[in-house]
This record gives structure tokens, sequence and C-alpha cells, in this order.
């Protein structure tokens, strides 16, 4: 929370602060699981949770759809794994109290189930 106030604090006075906090956001996607054993650590959860964090909510988010990485075509088997997954760890945090957080996750897990139904609905070999 420092480290954070501090980027704030000196990104704010440079001009740099939306930067500033959307590579926050994506460097919290990597953050370790919490202790009590929730998903993400529970610092984390509460610095992306926050009203005035939409930007570092957004990076997050598509950090972790960059997690991703490569894949290939599966009849969109992988991307209802994927928006189950993403639908499971958004109603942890929410129990916990981050519904900011909650939601964008919850965005994801929407977006891979938009993706699995397209790709479901496409024949691999129509070119």
């Amino acid at each position: 929370m420092r480290w954070l106030e501090e980027v704030k604090r000196s990104c704010e006075a440079s001009g740099h602060l939306r930067i500033a906090l959307g590579q926050a956001g994506k460097v919290l996607a990597y953050s370790p699981a919490d202790p009590s054993g929730l998903w993400i650590h529970k610092g984390a959860a509460e610095v992306l949770n926050e009203k005035e964090h939409d930007v570092m909510r957004t990076a997050f988010r598509v950090e972790l759809f960059n997690q991703r990485g490569v894949f290939t075509w599966t009849v969109g088997e992988e991307e209802r794994t994927l928006a189950a997954d993403f639908r499971r760890k958004a109603d942890s945090v929410e129990k916990e109290g981050y519904f900011r957080l909650a939601a964008s996750v919850r965005d994801l897990a929407a977006s891979y189930e938009r993706d699995a139904d397209r790709e479901a609905s496409r024949d691999l070999f129509d070119v």
C-alpha cells in the first residue's frame, strides 16, 4: 500500500498517473494467493477493489486474459473451462467483500463465454 501511494503521488505530479495505474494493474495479475486460501492476495484484492481504481482493474483483467498465451481450436471447450474458473474466482472475491473486483473478473468470464459460443459455431475447415 505504501508503494502504491508513493507511485500515485509521484506519477500524479509528473502527469503519468493513468499509465502507472495501468501498469500496476498488470503487475497485480501476478499476485500470489492469499495465505487464507483466496486465489489472490487480499492486499492486491483490496487495492483493485477501490472505487477510483477502474483503470487498474481494466489492466488487471487484460493481463489475466493475456496470461493464457497461445491456444488452439477446441470447439469452445477451453473457453468454457476458463469462464467457469473465472466465475468461481469472482464468487470467491465477492464473498470476501471485493464487489468491484468480482464484477471485473465476471466480465472476463463473460468474454470467454462469448468466445466459446463463437468458436463452437465455427467450422474450422470452412475458410
